[in-house]
């Protein structure tokens, strides 16, 4: 396999982990928020959980990882499996751990705002107890930093826009046999 395609096969693997660690931090966010509200008597409307934006965050159950060691095991695996030195992959996500908690954070305090701001749209408000509570302050408050353009097209659309599309363009097409994250 030549460097590009194992570089690029790298980036994919990465790539997926992140994609679903923000679509888990989106679904877990929206659905606390969801019962949150449904104990505090306040229904979300159809037209938003049933909506292109929201649906997939309502309508599925978070990915878990089939892998002892959750996603970071499976990224690991694949890197080594594509001939990354052991220990420089360890070191890099060891590295990289720190920098995925502040993702979902800032994954978690985006996703809250953004559905705090379709339910206003719609009329609805999220009671200040909620909004106060032990659970919730942190989260609404936060001043959340950037989020990578593919996570910030998952909070903000409910969609996953590729960040390694340019990239993609200009590879060649896989060869048989080889496989693909993408």
């Amino acid at each position: 396999m030549a460097v590009d395609e194992s570089v690029l096969q790298a980036l994919g693997a990465l790539e997926w982990v992140l994609v679903q660690l923000v679509l888990n931090v989106r679904t877990r966010t929206a659905v606390a928020l969801r019962q949150d509200l449904a104990e505090a008597g306040i229904d979300i409307p159809v037209s938003i959980i049933e909506s292109q934006k929201w649906f997939r965050a309502f309508g599925r159950a978070p990915s878990i990882a089939k892998h002892q060691h959750g996603f970071g095991g499976l990224l690991r695996d694949r890197l080594i499996e594509l001939g990354f030195e052991e220990h420089l992959v360890r070191e890099a996500l060891t590295g990289l751990e720190y920098d995925l908690e502040e993702l979902c954070l800032n994954a978690q305090s985006a996703v809250a705002k953004q559905l705090r701001r379709d339910l206003e749209a719609n009329g609805l408000r999220v009671p200040a107890p909620i909004l106060e509570s032990s659970k919730w302050r942190d989260v609404f408050i936060a001043d959340h930093g950037e989020l990578p353009p593919g996570a910030a097209s998952i909070v903000r659309d409910g969609s996953y826009r590729s960040v390694f599309h340019a990239v993609e363009q200009r590879r060649e097409p896989i060869r048989h046999g080889e496989q693909s994250f993408h």
